[in-house]
């Protein structure tokens, strides 16, 4: 990228032209992530710094972040070019100049969002929007997590969360911050009472470059100072507040059981939960569609469920369908009595190819195919899409309408609110 390009317009965080943009100046989420596979940057020799720097910009450019970016190596960089970057706020001090070794940034042309490699931590994500846009930039940069999470394993740990160089970040890894414009609290001598109100309530005051820094120009920047959230009772707790509402939507004639209920991270947590979810089906009779873990943690969360789904002696193999199979953990759904269900994607997880190399080796039984258009590159019409692989192939019309018809027929017309012909 030409940094030059870049000059005639203002960066994100100067455009003015969000909401509420006479006081609040910009937005800004960050979000601290490392890999799981190598130390941190303050213990990582510089071979170590330039594998990571490697893997970061091959998942970028693999990814499906929008809008593009474009990746720029910092020590490459002139000083002009590296302040320049501070300046718009896409990089850190500490990555323009205190830190040695491999390291960069991932930006694009607007500028509102941002990778930095090999700054305190592996990775530095950041979002920024003009004006205040919380809820916004929250969805966004979840999006780009989620899509490079995809792409590298992150680290992470059951009970702590993210792992992050600084104990302070550890948990979400996440900071939330708005800058304000707030002369008149500065001439009245206000401020400091401000400021000192903002930290009962856990909130942070910084200067216009964040930790570190001081205000100039009367900018602030109020962040979130605790990362690792609520209490592990009080989110149980909650989420049992949620599922205490489930059985008024069971009622609905449009339900047809429960789900998606499983695993994400396989931690106890999500255990406890799921576990509950169960519970709740076989209180109600309902059918159980179940969502398993994404990439590396997919094998060992399914054994998971299908261990606890075992051990509940009153659950019926029959009556759940285990979602998301891949070529790894097929074998374990249709061996211990589940039906299996693939989600079609035109690259990522099952492509409607590996879903009939999938038929192929298993038989048709118990396996159902369906798309969706919800992570990353999406394709609605992917169950077409096998169908005409299938033909490709020279397999019978029976037995494709067999996988994506009167299968999903059979599992569904168990559900206590199926009616035929409605």
């Amino acid at each position: 990228m030409n940094l030059d390009s870049l000059l005639p317009n203002l960066g994100e965080w100067l455009r003015g032209t969000g909401p509420e943009s006479d006081v609040v100046v910009s937005t800004r989420i960050r979000l601290a992530r490392n890999l799981s596979d190598i130390p941190f940057t303050t213990r990582a020799n510089n071979h170590q710094k330039a594998e990571i720097e490697q893997r970061v910009r091959e998942a970028v450019a693999k990814s499906d972040i929008a809008p593009r970016l474009e990746y720029l190596s910092v020590m490459g960089l002139m000083p002009l070019d590296r302040l320049f970057l501070v300046e718009r706020q896409l990089i850190s001090r500490e990555l323009a100049n205190a830190l040695e070794g491999p390291r960069g940034v991932a930006f694009d042309t607007r500028e509102s969002v941002s990778v930095m490699v090999n700054e305190e931590d592996h990775l530095r994500i950041q979002v920024m929007r003009s004006g205040m846009s919380l809820e916004e930039t929250w969805e966004q940069i979840n999006a780009v997590d989620d899509n490079l999470e995809a792409r590298l394993p992150y680290a992470f740990h059951e009970r702590f969360g993210f792992l992050t160089a600084c104990p302070t970040n550890v948990g979400t890894g996440m900071r939330a911050s708005v800058m304000l414009h707030l002369p008149a609290l500065g001439i009245t001598k206000q401020i400091e009472k401000v400021f000192k109100a903002l930290q009962k309530i856990n909130l942070v005051v910084r200067g216009l470059y964040g930790e570190g820094t001081r205000a100039s120009g009367d900018l602030y920047q109020i962040s979130n100072q605790v990362t690792l959230g609520k209490s592990e009772p009080r989110l149980l707790a909650e989420i049992r507040e949620v599922i205490a509402m489930i059985p008024e939507y069971l009622k609905k004639p449009g339900v047809l059981g429960i789900g998606e209920i499983g695993l994400n991270k396989n931690t106890a947590n999500e255990a406890t939960v799921f576990q509950e979810h169960v519970d709740l089906a076989m209180k109600t009779n309902e059918l159980i569609l179940i969502h398993t873990p994404h990439l590396e943690d997919k094998f060992k969360g399914t054994r998971m469920i299908v261990d606890m789904l075992k051990n509940d002696k009153r659950v019926k193999p029959e009556r759940v369908c285990i979602d998301h199979v891949e070529e790894h953990t097929v074998r374990l759904a249709l061996e211990n009595g589940f039906w299996c269900g693939m989600t079609l994607y035109p690259i990522t997880k099952c492509t409607p190819a590996r879903a009939a190399d999938i038929v192929e080796m298993y038989g048709p039984d118990r396996i159902m195919v369906n798309s969706a258009g919800d992570w990353g590159r999406s394709d609605p019409l992917a169950v077409p899409e096998f169908i005409q692989e299938m033909k490709r192939r020279k397999h019978p019309e029976a037995l494709i309408e067999k996988v994506v018809y009167h299968n999903p027929l059979e599992f569904w017309r168990q559900s206590n609110n199926w009616k035929e012909g409605v």
